[in-house]
């Protein structure tokens, strides 16, 4: 089952995010923070898990957060993503909720 969420900052190149193919079992840089998640069943939504992470204010700081990833409890990567970029500072605390729709 999914257990946590990984942030890295190595998910861009020349400032837009890199493509994640699905042979990726990893971050493109290292773990920046690792936080467990929360799951839930959206209830209007039945076969979609809702998994949520917090990142604190006073985690992350002075980075720029471009890459994540949900790993399984036995450490394999289960999901991966990569954005444009979020500046973190101790004056935010960041709730990721990343939802996975089963068909």
């Amino acid at each position: 089952y999914v257990d946590r969420m990984t942030f890295g900052t190595n998910g861009t190149l020349s400032g837009a995010p890199k493509v994640v193919d699905a042979s990726r079992n990893g971050l493109f840089g290292p773990t920046l923070v690792s936080k467990q998640v929360m799951s839930t069943v959206n209830p209007n939504v039945l076969n979609q898990a809702i998994f949520t992470a917090i990142v604190g204010f006073d985690e992350g700081n002075g980075s720029i957060i471009n890459e994540m990833g949900l790993l399984m409890k036995n450490g394999d990567m289960f999901s991966m993503a990569t954005l444009g970029g979020i500046s973190k500072d101790s004056s935010i605390q960041i709730v990721f909720n990343w939802r996975i729709t089963m068909v």
